[in-house]
C-alpha cells in the first residue's frame, strides 16, 4: 500500500510523533488481543486525534494488529526516503497556510515534506531551498537587486 499523508501531517518530526504514538497503540493493541485469547476483558484504547486522522486518510484498520505494523513500517520508510522542501518566510505562517502550501507541494510530489522556517530580514516573501536548490524570492533581494530604483520608485509613489 502506498501511503498518502493528509495535508496535516506535513514534517518529518510530525511523522516522528506519530510513529512513537503507533509503536505505544500497537503493544497496547497486542496486549488486548492477548487478554481476548485468555477470556480477559480486552483494554479500551483511545487514540489521539492526530492518530486517528491518519488511520482515516491512510484507509488503515486500527483494529488490526497487522495494518498498524505495516502503517509504522511504511510510515518509517517514508521519513527515511521522502524529500524535504524548507520554506524560510519573513512571519511564521498558521496551520492552515502550512497545509495550503504543503497540499501545492504534493500536487508534485505526493510524498514531499515541507520544513517551516523564519528570518524577519527577507521582509517578505520566501526562500525555498531543496537538497541541491537555493531561490531566493524574497523581497529583500528584489530590493537589494534594484537597489538603484529605490529612490525612483519612492518619488513616484508620492
Amino acid at each position: 500500500m502506498a501511503i498518502r499523508l493528509p495535508d496535516s501531517i506535513y514534517s518529518q518530526n510530525q511523522v516522528g510523533v506519530a510513529l512513537a504514538e503507533l509503536h505505544t497503540y500497537a503493544g497496547h493493541l497486542r496486549d488486548s488481543l492477548a487478554r481476548a485469547k485468555i477470556g480477559s476483558q480486552p483494554i479500551d484504547i483511545a487514540l489521539s486525534p492526530f492518530l486517528d486522522a491518519l488511520f482515516t486518510a491512510t484507509n488503515s484498520d486500527k483494529k488490526v494488529l497487522s495494518g498498524v505494523e505495516t502503517l509504522i513500517t511504511e510510515l518509517e520508510d517514508l521519513r527515511r526516503t521522502a524529500p524535504t522542501v524548507h520554506i524560510t518566510l519573513a512571519a511564521f505562517p498558521d496551520e492552515s497556510m502550512k497545509m495550503t502550501i504543503t497540499k501545492w507541494f504534493r500536487q508534485i510530489h505526493p510524498e514531499v515534506f515541507v520544513a517551516f522556517g523564519t528570518r524577519s530580514d527577507i521582509v517578505g516573501g520566501m526562500i525555498l531551498r531543496t537538497s541541491s536548490t537555493i531561490h531566493d524570492f524574497s523581497y529583500r533581494t528584489q530590493l537589494l537587486s534594484h537597489r538603484n530604483r529605490i529612490s525612483e520608485i519612492l518619488r513616484s509613489a508620492k
